[in-house]
């Protein structure tokens, strides 16, 4: 890779991304229905797999340059779980003082190791009051962040054992996971209230494609850009 890695403009990327999820569920939330233009357009760009495929990129270039599985997980473990703490102690304080009723600590229990440690999809019917009755339901996507982190070593590992074409394997995975992710979105659609549809939604299956596009970008930049400057 040329030039200064860290020399980019992903955060901003990552900031339009995280704009468009809070503009999104805001539509759908408060049901602005005279909005609909608005969120078709929104929805061009869409956040959250713009959020996976750098993450791809990104995850993959830092394990590349430094495959020390401790620093890498303990690099992964920063990135996640201080902010997720200070965003659930922030969650709670807010649920307490909304919620008109006292909640026993041992039902409120569940809830909080569950979103403290890698099952932030679960939701307690304990806030069924509460807005829309799920407390900060974009971090169903954490735990798939959390399945990414700890794949990425593994197919390193398998690549560097295979020693054949990384390009042909990932563009293949990428086709195979489209799939998973077209009979996802069936499921969703069709099957929305299955709890078998709920978990196989927050797995890595239906997104690692995603995942697997930041990869590639990231393997073969040079090439990317040199295609990209000869549009200039």
């Amino acid at each position: 890779m040329s030039g200064n890695f860290r020399k980019n403009n992903f955060d901003l990327i990552r900031l339009f991304a995280a704009i468009q999820v809070a503009i999104v569920h805001a539509i759908h939330h408060f049901e602005f229905h005279h909005w609909t233009t608005a969120f078709k357009a929104l929805r061009l760009f869409p956040g959250v797999p713009i959020f996976f495929v750098i993450s791809g990129f990104l995850i993959s270039a830092s394990y590349q340059r430094n495959p020390n599985l401790i620093r890498y997980f303990r690099a992964r473990f920063l990135r996640i779980y201080p902010a997720l703490w200070v965003c659930l102690v922030f969650t709670l304080l807010s649920a307490l003082i909304f919620i008109d009723r006292s909640i026993p600590f041992n039902q409120l229990l569940p809830w909080i190791v569950a979103q403290a440690s890698f099952v932030q999809f679960y939701n307690s019917d304990l806030f069924d009051s509460i807005g829309v009755g799920v407390l900060n339901g974009s971090l169903w996507t954490i735990p798939v962040e959390l399945q990414f982190y700890c794949l990425l070593p593994v197919l390193i590992l398998i690549f560097n054992f295979l020693r054949c074409d990384t390009n042909r394997i990932l563009v293949a995975a990428i086709l195979f996971f489209s799939l998973a992710h077209i009979l996802d979105s069936y499921l969703i659609s069709r099957y929305n209230g299955w709890i078998i549809s709920k978990l196989f939604h927050v797995t890595i299956i239906p997104h690692l494609y995603l995942f697997l596009v930041g990869i590639i970008i990231q393997n073969n930049l040079n090439r990317f850009l040199k295609l990209f400057g000869e549009f200039k």
